[in-house]
Formats: structure tokens, sequence, C-alpha cells
């Protein structure tokens, strides 16, 4: 390539210096007589004229500065033939960690939000919030330490409405008496509790007497006969659906008329069972009954005739199946609090306060009150997501954080995992918890959406090797580059041969093997239960590089451990008289408190010393 345009750029180095010495000196190069007065003047002075040795110093100036630029070109054609669009050091990927910048530019650098990752700066620890309405994933094994490095943190400084699954009930206590004193109204259903909870009954949510009735209880009827989310599988379910959706208007008319109270799932059960009479008298009664509707009359009256006409082994199945599925709510404690509801599940985003919905279900109780549970979650979801304005935007006066420890815990949700596209423009913002992706894909499937629809994913150090590759793919390859010397000589040489190489090649920024090493937070010696110091964690954002952060365990905030302290109320609803400024654990952006709160911040802190709660 110099060798072909080397001729070009002489020629125009020459016409150029030409060009200058006719326009500025008035010498015309090309006139033999310009030539015969340079021949005089240096026989008469011995120097060429100066306008004349500038001008070709310029041209050889010129000359080689081509040249350079040309040798430039060259090699960085060179380099592109050779490594394609990318340098030497990208040639195999261009992975990094992220910076302060990068971390900036992805909008976690602010005093409010959920907490999804923690930065060192300078001698304490920078909580790191996501503000958006994307969602929120974790993977975190059990006893990680996601409990104290997110959920807590993040329930001690959102000022808005929020559900959380509360698995053990720690969330409630550690959380709960902070929230209340901003002005809060804390709800906290624990159905399996005799006292201390409030009541939730499904049934309140079917809009009674209105042509949504049918539709409500289909809906209901479905998660009752399908606990675990798999659809309904063979006849019986089927025609357990078909049947039970029925019973439920039944129940909500017949309790209606004859007790003038609202029906409960638990009511449901026993006019099925009819221990009086039998399941004759209630097909009778089905059969001839008149409803509000047009709607829900056709709908009892069909299912009553259909279970009558069916003989008496297929009816004796269907009905074994629907007696099955509600058996939970033979427990008198369930019972009693599925009975009536004491709250509505739209005050969460459309009341006059803040909500803070606390679901507590004990780890013995999981498997038992999955069908409750998906119940709730599906008409949470489906009453919070059907409010418009007049412009056709989704109305709400305040936005919600659904905090989800142990998603898979419930099984399968369908609606969650097709809300979630939708979700954020009705100002719900969700918070996903799982232990592994295997345990994701278990009740997912592997193709599943609910990774794509999380903008922002947190991990801490997996115990399974699929997820901890997962990871490592997520944080990219990356090019290392290697300087090789080679010395050779002969037998009878002194200084022999010494030969310098490069070499570039691609690895993992963050090997497998490497995630499942990332640093725990450190325990005390002497007290286990102890953490003296954060462990790392890994933090992805959509179109940022992967942030290798700290753990920002709440107890090392001096602001946040002293709300953790503040007593959970003992009711099962209850709010504060006055509310207390939310005040963030962003030292830079803290509001002064006012004389009383400050009063009452420095009473927790002197009853700080008494908490002998593990850390």
């Amino acid at each position: 390539m110099i060798a072909l345009l080397l001729p070009v750029v002489v020629v125009a180095t020459i016409v150029g210096t030409g060009w200058l010495w006719q326009s500025v000196w008035d010498f015309y190069p090309l006139e033999a007589h310009s030539w015969v007065w340079v021949w005089n003047y240096v026989k008469a002075y011995k120097a060429l004229p100066s306008f004349l040795l500038w001008g070709l110093y310029g041209a050889a100036g010129a000359i080689i500065g081509q040249l350079v630029l040309l040798m430039v070109i060259a090699s960085r054609i060179g380099a592109r033939t050779l490594h394609g669009a990318h340098g030497e050091n990208t040639l195999h990927g261009s992975a990094r960690w992220a910076r302060l910048a990068d971390i900036k530019d992805a909008g976690l650098w602010r005093a409010t939000g959920v907490v999804v990752g923690g930065w060192r700066k300078l001698f304490r620890t920078k909580s790191l919030r996501d503000d958006g309405p994307e969602h929120v994933l974790c993977f975190a094994p059990p006893r990680s330490g996601k409990g104290t490095g997110l959920v807590i943190p993040t329930l001690l400084s959102w000022p808005e409405s929020v559900v959380v699954h509360d698995i053990r009930g720690e969330n409630y206590a550690k959380s709960a008496g902070w929230r209340a004193a901003q002005g809060q109204r804390i709800l906290k259903f624990d159905p399996t509790t005799e006292t201390g909870s409030i009541r939730f009954n499904p049934l309140s949510d079917v809009r009674f007497g209105t042509i949504h009735e049918v539709a409500d209880a289909q809906n209901i009827a479905l998660l009752i006969v399908d606990p675990d989310g798999k659809g309904l599988a063979d006849f019986w379910q089927k025609s357990g659906f078909s049947w039970l959706c029925a019973a439920i208007l039944y129940s909500l008319y017949k309790m209606r008329q004859d007790h003038d109270r609202e029906a409960s799932l638990h009511d449901v059960d026993m006019i099925l069972t009819n221990p009086g009479e039998g399941i004759d008298s209630v097909l009778r009664n089905m059969i001839a009954f008149q409803a509000t509707t047009p709607a829900a009359t056709e709908l009892i009256q069909a299912s009553g005739q259909e279970m009558q006409d069916k003989a008496a082994q297929e009816r004796s199945g269907v009905l074994s199946s629907s007696k099955v599925d509600l058996s939970l709510y033979r427990d008198p404690i369930i019972a009693a609090n599925t009975a009536a509801s004491d709250f509505s599940l739209t005050d969460l985003m459309h009341g006059d306060q803040a909500v803070s919905l606390y679901i507590i279900v004990p780890p013995s109780d999981i498997d038992r009150l999955r069908p409750l549970l998906r119940v709730l979650w599906n008409l949470l979801l489906r009453r919070l997501m059907k409010t418009f304005d007049a412009s056709g935007n989704a109305n709400y006066k305040r936005r919600l954080l659904i905090m989800f420890d142990e998603f898979t815990s419930v099984k399968k949700l369908e609606i969650f995992e097709q809300s979630m596209a939708y979700m954020g423009g009705y100002g719900i913002k969700a918070f996903l918890i799982v232990q592994d992706l295997t345990q994701l894909q278990t009740h997912y499937g592997e193709k599943n959406s609910i990774m794509g629809l999380c903008k922002v994913k947190i991990a801490y150090a997996p115990n399974e090797v699929s997820t901890a590759k997962v990871l490592s793919e997520m944080c990219g390859k990356t090019t290392i580059v290697q300087k090789k010397r080679t010395a050779s000589k002969k037998a009878l040489e002194v200084a022999g041969n010494v030969t310098d190489a490069v070499n570039s090649t691609q690895r993992a920024l963050l090997e497998y093997d490497e995630v499942m090493k990332l640093k725990a937070a450190k325990k005390s010696r002497r007290d286990p239960n102890k953490i003296v110091k954060p462990g790392q964690m890994l933090t992805f954002v959509a179109g940022q590089p992967p942030i290798l952060g700290i753990q920002p365990l709440y107890f090392f905030d001096k602001d946040l451990d002293a709300r953790s302290r503040i007593p959970a109320p003992v009711g099962h609803d209850q709010a504060a008289p006055a509310p207390a400024p939310v005040v963030s654990d962003d030292k830079e952006n803290t509001p002064e408190l006012p004389a009383g709160a400050a009063g009452i911040a420095d009473r927790l802190r002197a009853a700080a010393g008494t908490d002998t709660s593990p850390r």
C-alpha cells in the first residue's frame, strides 16, 4: 500500500510547493528565467534564496509526515484485518467489572429505592438502590445473608406500600415497627395463628351480583383445584373445577339469603357436605335456585342438573375431588382467619395511607397452605391491575413493592409470569428471591420469561453448579494478553537468541468455580451467629458491566440498625398515630429530624443495647 501511494505523495508535495512559491513569492518554477535567477543568486551569495530553502524544508517535512500517516493507517488496517473491529486487548472479549461511573450510569447511586447491592465508599459501604419500575431477581442460597443484606434494608427504607412474603416472620419483626412509625397501616396475615392475624376471605373479592361474578368465581375455583399450577390434567380436576365454580356462587347467594353475610370457603365445604340432608337435597335446591343475575342462575342450575344426571360413581368421584380441594378450610383456625376480610386488596395502592401487608407462613405449613396463598396472590394482582383513569393510564395513589422471598414456595403462579411485563405500568415493582436457577426452572420451565423480565439480577455465592455456570456466562468473556520470552543458543554461542512473543487468549471474567467461591460474610470465631465483615455479591444491570460489590448488611448502618430495633406492632392491624419522617441511609442526603422525632431516635439508640437478637 505504501509503495503504491508513495509516488502520489511525492508528486502532490512538489506541486504544492511550486504553487506556494508562485502565489506568495512570484517565483514561477516552470519558467527557465526563474532558475537562471536562482543560479545567479547562488553565485553571488553562496546560498539558496531563503524562501526557496524554507519551501524545500517544508516539502521534505510534508513528505515525511505523510509517510508516517500512511504507515499508521496501514498498521490500523492490518490490525483490523487480523483482529476484526476490536483492538488486541478486546479481541476475544471485552467484559470488565463496573466502575463507579458505570454504577451512576445504571442509576444505582441514589438514596431511594430497593437495595440491590453495595459499594465500598471510603470506610463504609454505600447501598446501591434501584428505584425504576423494572423488576429485580435474586439468586441466594439459604442462610446466605439475603435477608440482612437486601430484604430488611429495603423494608427499612421503602416509603410506599409493600407486600412481603415472610416465611418465618423475621422481616415483620425487624421492619414493621419502623414502617408503623411512618404512619403506615401494618397488616399481618398469619392464617395458622389463633390470635394476632387479620382475616382474609377470598370470596369477598367476588363482585357479587354483577356481570363479573361468574368470572371471579371461576378464577378462584381454578386456583383451588390446581394448587400446584400444573394445569387441569385429568377428568376429575376438570369436572371438579366446573362443579366448584357453581358451588361457590350458590354458597355466596345462599349465605346472603339465610344468614345475611358473605360466604367463606369453609361455608362452601359445609354446604357441599350438607351433613343433615345429603348431596341430593343440595342438587335439588341448586336446580330450582334463582340468583340475582341470569348468568349466575344459569350456571348454578345447569351444574346442579349436570351433577344429578351423572352416574352415582362418577358423581361421587367429582364430589370427593372437590371436598379434598376444600379440606384445608376444615381447620378451625384457617376457617376463622378466612371467614371475612378485614381489609381490601385495593387499599394497598388506592387507600388514604400506605399499607404494609406481611404474609407469614411457617415453613411447616407451606405445603398445606399453598392453595390459599395462590388464591391470595392471584386475586391481588388481578385487582390491582384493573384500574385506569379517564385517559387510559393506570390509576393509583402510590406504588407497591412486592417483596417475594422464596418465590417458588407457592409453586408456579401463571398470573405472575404473565403480568410481569405490565406490572411496572401499574406502579407495581417485584423483588423476587429464589435459591438457585434450578429451583426457578423446575416450576417455570427452562424457557421461562422471569429472568428476561427482570432488569436487575443479584447473586450470592451459589451452591449449585448450573447456577454458577449461568452467572459466569452473564459476567462475559475477557481478553488476557500474555507476554512470553524464549531464549536459545548454540553450543559455542555466548549471547544466543532471545525472542519475545505477545499472545492474547480468552477467559471468563469470572469462572464458574470462582463464582461459587465468592467471599461469604465473615463470622465471629466466638459467636458464629454474629457477622463481623460483609461478603461479596454480584449485581447485573441490563446494558451495564457486572458489579462485583459488597453485601450491604443493615446492622452495619447505624440508622437502619436503630430502625430495626423499633418494636413491631402487637396487633394484627395497626398504624402509628403520627408519622415520623422517612430518613435515608445515605448520610449525604439525610434530612435533619425534628425535635420530637430526634428524641424518639435517641431513646431507640439507648434501648438498642438491650437487643440480644443474633446478627
